[in-house]
């Protein structure tokens, strides 16, 4: 009658082990899926402010972008009036300048030469 009572005290005692450890599990799986939802939570919330931060910039370029390529096309619309009303008013002034360009750069050129055939006499 003895070795019954210790078995089953052992019994319940097994059986009081095993619901706690079972309970301690449950409470374990409960609060790791509850950091992992908070974790899902921030990363989702990290990766939507970056998102939101990189359409901003994207936007803020895009708009610059459209900013100076419009300045650029006036610039030169206004430049090129600018010197098709030179060209009419003063036709003269684009000869000499025309004139000038080509007499700068013949004597670039022909100094150029000239030193080119001096240093070939030179090394002789």
């Amino acid at each position: 009658m003895r070795e019954e009572t210790t078995r089953e005290t052992a019994r319940r005692t097994a059986n009081r082990a095993r619901r706690t450890a079972t309970k301690a599990a449950e409470s374990a799986r409960e609060a790791t899926n509850e950091y992992a939802d908070e974790a899902r939570g921030r990363a989702q919330a990290a990766y939507e402010n970056a998102s939101e931060w990189a359409s901003d910039a994207y936007e803020k370029g895009r708009n610059g972008y459209k900013r100076a390529r419009k300045a650029s096309e006036e610039a030169l619309n206004k430049a090129t009036d600018n010197f098709k009303t030179l060209v009419e008013e003063r036709p003269y002034v684009v000869g000499l300048a025309g004139l000038a360009a080509g007499f700068v750069i013949g004597a670039l050129v022909a100094r150029s030469c000239s030193q080119s055939y001096q240093d070939d006499w030179d090394e002789e």
